[in-house]
């Protein structure tokens, strides 16, 4: 009996010993995937590509971006669910994606609270509306006046249904009491494309993504969605100034498939929190606010955030085709 008790007490420590072995090699095996729900040359596609450099030196490992773009997110984040838990998966994605999609649409093939081990948000962020330099439209007053005077002709473009900038639109329909037309697009990049080719009437974005646009000379910016103005672009009006209530803050996050060790969630939220004060970082995050935290943090934020925005989504009565 007492050999018995031996061997079982070994086995038990044995098996303990090697989780925790794995999660201390980690990140021995090879390339750690980023994965990205998003084609490439939108906003979070330039973010992750300037994060991941910094990331893999810190971790000595390759750390490299996957578009898997498609169903506004859905798509890159149910292939990250069904992965392995071992670190080597990493969902880059929105609270658009995470907190908002779950309240509309009622098949997502995963659970967001249930199927992800949050890391940490990488940054927070505030909306930016913008028009073609080629519109007529001058200030939001002048885009509130044209919806109205023309109801149901003017449209906007987003990175899908239900995505962060599909939101701002339904906010400033319901609160300019205006009827606009959504166009959800695949991403950021090719519904800036149909912007300043004149196919749309405008569209919010970020901040950073705007003032790449903006050098070009066929951008014009017209106001932040915060709830004050933006250091950035400090003379822009926040949408509040001119249609009340009007605000929208974001972020971007980083996740793990539901399971992977937490001390391998917490040595990525530490080496990204290091990754987000280096000087080089400082570009790509224009107008926005690093924003990095701990895994328990931000499961909580998540947690919070997902509530919130089910009551908005179901007072607003916003649903998608």
């Amino acid at each position: 009996m007492h050999h018995h008790l031996k061997v079982a007490l070994f086995l038990i420590l044995g098996l303990g010993c090697g989780a925790l072995a794995q999660a201390q090699v980690w990140p021995a095996k090879g390339v750690i995937k980023w994965v990205l729900p998003f084609p490439p040359g939108g906003p979070a596609d330039n973010l992750s590509r300037a994060v991941v450099v910094p990331l893999s030196d810190r971790l000595g490992q390759s750390v490299i971006v996957e578009n898997r773009p498609g169903a506004n997110g859905s798509i890159g984040a149910a292939m990250v669910a069904k992965s392995a838990p071992d670190g080597y998966t990493l969902l880059f994605t929105t609270i658009a994606a995470q907190a908002i999609n779950p309240h509309l649409y009622k098949d997502l093939p995963y659970d967001t609270l249930k199927d992800f081990a949050a890391i940490s948000t990488v940054n927070d962020y505030v909306g930016i509306l913008v028009v073609g330099i080629d519109s007529k439209v001058n200030t939001v007053a002048d885009l509130v006046a044209a919806a109205r005077a023309a109801p149901a002709t003017l449209t906007y473009g987003s990175s899908g249904q239900g995505s962060g900038n599909h939101m701002q639109g339904e906010m400033l329909a319901a609160l300019s009491e205006t009827r606009l037309v959504h166009v959800p697009y695949k991403g950021d990049a090719p519904a800036m494309v149909d912007l300043l080719s004149g196919r749309l009437s405008f569209m919010f974005t970020t901040i950073p993504f705007a003032l790449q646009h903006e050098k070009s000379g066929k951008l014009r910016l017209l106001a932040t969605t915060g709830a004050r103005r933006h250091p950035s672009v400090p003379n822009l009006p926040t949408m509040n100034e001119t249609v009340p209530g009007m605000e929208f803050v974001a972020w971007l996050g980083l996740f793990a498939p539901a399971g992977t060790p937490k001390e391998i969630l917490s040595r990525i939220a530490s080496e990204l929190g290091v990754v987000l004060t280096l000087p080089a970082l400082k570009g790509p995050l224009t107008g926005v606010d690093a924003s990095p935290t701990t895994p328990e943090l931000f499961t909580q934020r998540l947690q919070r955030e997902h509530k919130l925005w089910g009551e908005i989504v179901r007072k607003a009565g916003i649903t998608v085709n």
